[in-house]
């Protein structure tokens, strides 16, 4: 969810963003993951893909960290 979207469905609509759930505001669907042995090349791919900015890296079902845009552009640097 990106901070415009947050924008939108809480404080365009009056809402109090200390008392709305995350599960209220929240994008349902299918967590899109990369796996840590994966290429900078695949994860780009995905995002492209997928239209996200930020990708969980998942190893044997763990968070194991994040990979965003701005740091496969450290990568082509």
């Amino acid at each position: 969810m990106t901070t415009g979207e947050i924008f939108r469905k809480v404080l365009v609509k009056g809402l109090d963003p200390a008392t709305v759930k995350v599960s209220e505001i929240m994008t349902p669907a299918p967590l899109i993951t990369v796996n840590p042995k994966a290429t900078t090349k695949e994860a780009a791919t995905l995002m492209r893909v997928h239209r996200i900015r930020r990708l969980p890296v998942v190893e044997g079902g763990t968070l194991v960290g994040i990979v965003t845009t701005k740091d496969l552009m450290v990568c082509v640097e």
